[in-house]
């Protein structure tokens, strides 16, 4: 169990299929899964996977984040294609993953995702050269905002969708970024997936 900055205990974790939620007074709440036997391995680091959702998925029930994106790929009861299994698959076994939710009336704010960062890392065993950030409409807006201003806490930072794709001819110039992945027009989510665990970055 964390602690936020200001010493207050989170609420315990309500699980379900392999995610769990975690209340974080003062901070984002979020939505956790570990990789399948990890404890079995005590020792060793994970890459972490972070997903911001869109608009859509704002409010105060961090489960509907779940709705779509990795975090639907995770949760218990969802009918799955043969290519999103394979993705799912990939993700439960090799990551930790997270998904915060933002409050209602929102954005993404930098500093309380560098908190986030921050409280997931000490809670979990965390291979900090190997954080993966990646989001979907306002999400991916906020993962570009967050990226290009901290790049240095990131191995990959895809751009994903509408609000940052106006940027990708930039972004092919920019030096900034140590990798940029484009997940939004890949058939086989799962592929990335496979490479980020591995520390493999690909420019798009």
């Amino acid at each position: 169990m964390t602690e936020d900055r200001s010493g207050n205990r989170p609420a315990a974790p309500i699980e379900t299929g392999g995610l769990r939620a975690i209340a974080s007074p003062g901070n984002y709440d979020y939505l956790v899964s570990l990789p399948g036997g990890h404890a079995a391995e005590p020792g060793r680091l994970w890459p972490l996977l972070i997903f911001l959702h869109g608009v859509a998925e704002r409010g105060n029930s961090v489960w509907d984040v779940v709705r779509q994106g990795p975090p639907k790929l995770l949760a218990s009861g969802v009918e799955l294609s043969e290519s999103e299994r394979r993705a799912a698959a990939v993700l439960a076994s090799s990551f930790i993953f997270v998904a915060p939710q933002c409050p209602p009336h929102t954005v993404w704010n930098d500093a309380a995702l560098l908190r986030l960062l921050d409280e997931v890392g000490r809670s979990f065993p965390v291979d900090d050269r190997r954080v993966c950030l990646t989001g979907l409409s306002m999400g991916g807006f906020g993962a570009w905002s967050l990226g290009i201003r901290h790049a240095a806490r990131f191995a990959v930072t895809p751009r994903a969708r509408s609000f940052v794709q106006v940027t990708s001819s930039w972004a092919h110039r920019s030096t900034s970024l140590r990798s940029i992945v484009s997940i939004a027009s890949i058939p086989d989510p799962g592929s990335v997936l496979k490479l980020a665990s591995k520390s493999i970055a690909l420019w798009p």
